[in-house]
């Protein structure tokens, strides 16, 4: 058995609205408990249904969501982690003042998450190794 099962999986993760809510890029870091159901479960799923072959057109897709995977980790906590954290809720710097500019390069400066991403980063690497390494089986068996 794959665990949670294809369709559950499938709805359970249209429902989560994870990307929709706080967009993950491919160096961001986030917390497992944002994840649906647990990470290895998805996995499972992901990797049964390139197993099984049962809908090919969807391997790419399935690959890349087991990918994405490697980015969440236990212990993380509620912030995502970003390789740089640049501040979002800003107006554009062409419109900010000179103060305005300084302040920014001070709370970029203080930034802690750049090095709870350093922390976590070899954990997300090894994760993406196993994750590839799954993969290659499940397409080659």
């Amino acid at each position: 058995s794959n665990g949670i099962g294809a369709a559950k999986f499938n709805g359970s993760y249209g429902k989560c609205g994870l990307m929709e809510k706080s967009p993950i890029v491919p160096t961001d870091i986030a917390d497992e408990s944002l994840l649906p159901h647990p990470k290895e479960e998805l996995l499972s799923a992901i990797l049964h249904g390139i197993w099984t072959g049962e809908n090919p057109k969807w391997n790419g897709w399935l690959e890349q969501g087991a990918l994405l995977l490697a980015q969440f980790q236990v212990g993380v906590g509620p912030q995502v982690l970003k390789q740089i954290n640049i501040p979002t809720h800003r107006k554009p710097v062409n419109e900010m003042s000179m103060d305005e500019l300084r302040a920014m390069k001070r709370a970029m400066a203080s930034d802690k998450s750049s090095e709870r991403w350093k922390e976590f980063n070899p954990r997300v690497e090894a994760d993406l190794k196993r994750i590839t390494a799954a993969l290659s089986a499940a397409k080659s068996a």
